[in-house]
């Protein structure tokens, strides 16, 4: 049990920066989903914008939260759980849309004599540019405006 308690001091010392990591990630992650960005910059200005906010509701689910859980510990034990298990799969996340959907694979219109095994993407009909090659590709983006392949 010794251990444990060792452990959890550890992380409540660090409530702060845990915090604010689970915040971030938590609007990094958003941003992926909503909208459509010019650049790296303004996507993840938008997420920082998202930040505060949330940052207030935590702050209000934490004062909802302090008078139905009799003890600080328990509080804290809970908060730093979902932290731990948030912060690696956010960041999983945010890393793996960022490396698949935007930066992997650079990508030229496809010529009139490349079929369909040669494509490596496509641009949607809204600009969004998908990595997508099969049935479906741009189905949420109002279809495909143009095949992808790859760069000679």
């Amino acid at each position: 049990m010794k251990p444990i308690l060792s452990l959890l001091n550890y992380f409540k010392s660090k409530f702060k920066l845990l915090l604010i990591s689970f915040t971030l990630t938590i609007s990094f992650a958003l941003v992926q989903h909503i909208g459509q960005y010019t650049s790296f910059l303004s996507k993840y200005g938008v997420g920082l914008a998202i930040a505060i906010p949330l940052i207030l509701v935590w702050y209000w689910v934490e004062r909802k939260f302090e008078k139905q859980v009799d003890s600080d510990h328990q509080r804290s034990l809970i908060w730093i759980l979902i932290f731990v298990i948030g912060i690696p799969f956010g960041v999983y996340h945010i890393a793996q849309s960022e490396w698949n959907y935007q930066y992997h694979i650079p990508m030229c219109d496809c010529d009139e004599e490349d079929d369909k095994y040669d494509r490596v993407g496509a641009i949607c009909e809204d600009g969004i540019k998908s990595y997508a090659t099969g049935r479906g590709t741009c189905s949420e983006h109002n279809g495909v405006k143009k095949w992808q392949c790859r760069c000679d």
